[in-house]
């Protein structure tokens, strides 16, 4: 009996909602964004052409690693959330689904957010590790997880690939919506 109790208590912090570890508030600000004039630079055959500076401090909504032909380049995907979104009370409820590099998100009749300022307060971030020891740091990032992160938006090409765009605006939605992050530097947790 005591080992079945142990089996159905691990089993229920396995299957918790990882957003449930978001604070209660206050939210956290929207992403800093501005003008860069750093100039596109190279890896291999790789074109990063930077757009601007861009520093988030987020909440981790739901993570992946896609597998297609960019991910040798950005390996992680990891939908962050601010304002609203950031808060225990209404990114918990929230159902996320994130594969090939798109994320949808689904609520209740209920919830008290219309679908404006939700999909403002979140955005899918295809993340591009500077180094070895950064790469790491993305990949420890886990749902419900406070991340800082600063680098660069940057559009990428590479010869026979499709080229992998940034988006520059927090209001877009759907296809070209992500922002395609060149990491420099990142925090997690605290």
């Amino acid at each position: 009996m005591r080992g079945t109790v142990l089996l159905f208590a691990l089993g229920a912090v396995a299957c918790s909602n990882p957003r449930d570890r978001l604070p209660v508030g206050p939210p956290l600000p929207p992403p800093e964004q501005k003008p860069t004039a750093r100039p596109p630079f190279h890896r291999a055959e790789v074109t990063f052409t930077p757009r601007a500076e861009y520093a988030l401090d987020g909440y981790a909504l739901i993570t992946d690693q896609p597998r297609d032909e960019w991910s040798d380049v950005s390996p992680y995907d990891v939908t962050f959330g601010w304002g609203p979104m950031s808060t225990r009370a209404l990114a918990a409820p929230l159902r996320f689904h994130l594969a090939r590099r798109y994320v949808s998100v689904r609520w209740g009749a209920d919830f008290p957010l219309g679908s404006r300022s939700v999909m403002e307060s979140l955005s899918n971030h295809h993340l591009i590790p500077q180094s070895p020891e950064i790469a790491a740091q993305l990949e420890s990032i886990r749902a419900g997880d406070r991340v800082r992160i600063r680098g660069l938006l940057v559009n990428v090409e590479a010869p026979g690939r499709p080229p992998l765009r940034t988006s520059l605006s927090r209001t877009d939605k759907g296809s070209g919506a992500c922002e395609v992050l060149f990491v420099e530097a990142v925090e997690v947790g605290g």
